[in-house]
C-alpha cells in the first residue's frame, strides 16, 4: 500500500495493475513487471501495455494512461482476490468500461481516493463473496 502511495505521490504510472503483475511473497504483495511504465512504439503508434477492461474509461477518451487506470485496476484487483469479480463480469466490463457499477461512484469521484481509502471501499462494498 505504501508503495502504490509513494509511486503516485512521485507521478509514477505503472499502467497495467492486474493480477498477473502482483504477486503474493513471504513478505507480502509485490509488484512486478514494470514494462507497461515504458513508453512504447508500435507501427508509428503508441502502445497501450494495459489488461482490457482494468483502464479508465476516461484515459482512452484522453488516449494516454494515467493514474486513473492504476487506481482502477487495483480496485478491480482487490476484488479479483476476494472472488467478487466473475468472468463474466469480465467480459461485459470489456465492452463498456463502465466501471461506475462497480466502484458506487463515477471515475472522477473515484480518482480522488488513495489506495487505503480504496481498499477500504472494496472492503465495505463487497464482503468475501457477497456483491
Amino acid at each position: 500500500m505504501d508503495t502504490l502511495e509513494y509511486l503516485s505521490k512521485i507521478g509514477f504510472v505503472h499502467g497495467d495493475l492486474n493480477r498477473r503483475n502482483i504477486i503474493y511473497t513471504k513478505d507480502g504483495f509485490k509488484i512486478i513487471d514494470f514494462e507497461p511504465s515504458l513508453q512504447q512504439i508500435k507501427n508509428s503508434q503508441p502502445k497501450y501495455m494495459i489488461t482490457i477492461p482494468y483502464i479508465s474509461k476516461l484515459d482512452l477518451e484522453d488516449k494516454e494512461i494515467t493514474i486513473r487506470t492504476d487506481k482502477i485496476a487495483f480496485f478491480y484487483f482487490v476484488l479479483r482476490v476476494q472472488g467478487c469479480l466473475s468472468s463474466l463480469n469480465v467480459v461485459k466490463l470489456s465492452k463498456t468500461f463502465e466501471h461506475s457499477f462497480f466502484l458506487k461512484m463515477n471515475e472522477k469521484q473515484f480518482v480522488q481516493l488513495n489506495y487505503r481509502e480504496i481498499l477500504t471501499k472494496v472492503w465495505l462494498l463487497y464482503k468475501k463473496g457477497k456483491k
